[in-house]
C-alpha cells in the first residue's frame, strides 16, 4: 500500500487487521515501552473500530444524498413534463430510490412513461416525488431517507 493512502475496513475486520503482529510492529516502530504494549493494542483496536463505524455512517449519508439527488432530478423532470427525460431517469433509478418511492405508491415503469398514457404516468411520478408523496407534509431528508432505504444492495 502506498504511504498516505487510506484503507476502508469494517468493524468485524479490526481484530484481524490489528493483530498481535501489527501491534508488535508499531510498538517497536514507535518505541513504546513493552509495559504499555497491551494498552496500546487495546487503544489501537478501539480507535480502529470507531473509525470503521464513522466511515460506515459516512457511507450511509452519502447513499442518502445520492438517493435524494436521484429523486430530485426525477421530480424536476416530471414537474416540467419532460416525458423522455422522466423515462430515462426512471430506467436509471437506483434500487434505493425505487424502494423509497414505491413505499409511497406504485411507481410507473419507463415503458409506461413512454406509452400512450405518459401524461398520467408522469403526473404519478411527480406526485410520488413530492414531499410525503401522499401530501402528508413529510419532507424527504438525508436523515429519513437513510432509515427507509434498503442499503443491502
Amino acid at each position: 500500500m502506498k504511504k498516505g493512502t487510506s484503507v476502508r475496513i469494517s468493524q468485524d475486520q479490526v481484530p484481524d487487521r490489528f493483530n498481535a503482529e501489527f501491534i508488535d510492529h508499531w510498538v517497536t516502530e514507535l518505541k513504546i515501552p513493552n509495559s504499555q504494549k497491551s494498552n496500546f493494542g487495546v487503544v489501537c483496536r478501539e480507535v480502529a473500530c470507531l473509525y470503521a463505524q464513522e466511515y460506515s455512517s459516512l457511507d450511509q449519508r452519502d447513499l442518502a444524498g445520492r438517493v435524494r439527488s436521484e429523486i430530485q432530478d426525477l421530480s424536476n423532470a416530471a414537474e416540467d413534463q419532460k416525458y423522455d427525460d422522466v423515462a430515462t431517469l426512471r430506467e436509471k433509478l437506483s434500487k434505493g430510490a425505487c424502494d423509497l418511492l414505491s413505499l409511497r405508491g406504485p411507481l410507473p415503469s419507463a415503458d409506461e412513461l413512454r406509452g400512450p398514457n405518459r401524461e398520467a404516468a408522469c403526473a404519478t411520478v411527480a406526485k410520488l416525488c413530492r414531499t410525503g408523496g401522499r401530501g402528508d407534509g413529510r419532507i424527504v431528508t438525508k436523515a429519513n431517507v437513510g432509515s427507509i432505504v434498503d442499503t443491502s444492495w
